[in-house]
């Protein structure tokens, strides 16, 4: 009995030390998705009748937000420390949403271009058959091209970034993800004060080694 008990003991430790020792280590991975802005229409209202003023044109106001989405894009790379805890960076494109305005006669376009860095603490709960479920949370360093009645201005600053996202491990090495993501981005003295909340839901493949 003792000896059986000793083999199940070391096959128990053979077979969990290597879970954990393919736990650990480097990913990369890439995906596509669809990112959703919702930018405060009154501050960009503000910011295109001030500058309508300078050249003497005059921009009809309007009421509410710019809602409107595009494709967008995720490139990423972590270190895996264990079965559930991981450092990630990122490189994210939000896509080029566009809103129309009216300024005096005529109908014009404001357009947004928001992409940049992420560095995030991942968190992750394993499931049974090879399913995840994971948190992050971390920094986003964002650079927006914003284009407006011909001219482009550039806005940027760091802020907060957190996901949500499901994982299945198609493999040893290759995994299948499925991430909802919000990003809070905060004009401050920029061209457009105040905040922009973008969502982006991906789907993505990693290959782990």
């Amino acid at each position: 009995m003792s000896k059986k008990l000793l083999s199940a003991a070391l096959f128990s430790a053979a077979v969990f030390g290597s879970a954990n020792a393919a736990a650990q280590g480097g990913y990369f991975g890439a995906g596509l998705g669809w990112a959703e802005q919702d930018v405060p229409k009154s501050d960009v209202n503000q910011a295109l009748a001030d500058f309508a003023a300078e050249e003497g044109l005059v921009v009809t106001p309007s009421i509410g937000k710019i809602d409107d989405s595009d494709k967008s894009y995720r490139i990423y790379f972590g270190y895996a420390f264990n079965d559930y805890v991981a450092v990630e960076g990122a490189f994210t494109n939000m896509g080029k949403p566009s809103a129309d305005f009216e300024v005096g006669p005529f109908s014009e376009g404001v357009s947004f271009e928001t992409e940049g860095y992420e560095l995030s603490l991942v968190g992750t709960i394993p499931l049974n058959y090879g399913f995840g479920i994971y948190g992050r949370v971390g920094a986003f360093n964002w650079e927006t091209d914003i284009e407006y009645l011909d001219q482009h201005e550039v806005a940027d600053g760091t802020d907060v970034v957190y996901g949500l996202g499901l994982t299945y491990a198609l493999n040893a090495n290759w995994d299948v993800r499925a991430e909802y993501a919000h990003y809070e981005i905060d004009y401050d003295d920029d061209l457009i004060g105040g905040k922009a909340d973008i969502d982006n839901y991906t789907a993505s493949l990693s290959y782990r080694f």
